[in-house]
């Protein structure tokens, strides 16, 4: 029988600013955290509580490994009365990777330019809900081998 996978990642590549981020995308936050903390030794996501965190966005900076940004999502709960919606959760997330990267090329968002910021935004929605869609599937039918 086939292993069962509880952690969809994906390597996204940001090509006008030629940077990376990886997305992780989990039915289970304590999961997903694990998966991010076991692929870069000595990462300890501490700074939120998986059990009520639906996104969470980070830049991971190391003398060794170098910079690298990361977005965790998790599927589960997104339907409670009280939680954000994934819509929200993805835009949410985006915000912050965005930040990030214009930050690490130099950009720094004003009333003057946030254009920039906004076609990022957009682009960073559109991958992330491609990724998603991707990792609902294979979670859900363990097809992780046919990508």
């Amino acid at each position: 029988m086939a292993e069962k996978y509880s952690v969809y990642a994906e390597k996204v590549k940001v090509p006008l600013y030629h940077m990376f981020f990886d997305v992780y995308v989990g039915y289970d936050m304590d999961d997903i955290k694990q998966h991010a903390e076991d692929v870069f030794p000595g990462l300890q996501l501490t700074e939120f509580n998986a059990s009520t965190t639906q996104g969470f966005t980070y830049l991971l900076k190391h003398y060794e490994l170098g910079n690298h940004l990361s977005v965790l999502f998790s599927l589960n709960g997104l339907d409670f009365e009280d939680a954000p919606s994934l819509d929200c959760t993805i835009v949410h997330e985006a915000v912050h990777l965005s930040w990030y990267i214009l930050e690490s090329v130099g950009i720094k968002v004003t009333a003057d330019n946030h254009e920039a910021q906004a076609y990022l935004i957009e682009f960073l929605v559109k991958k992330i809900k491609e990724i998603i869609k991707k990792a609902n599937f294979n979670l859900n039918e363990n097809n992780l081998d046919k990508l």
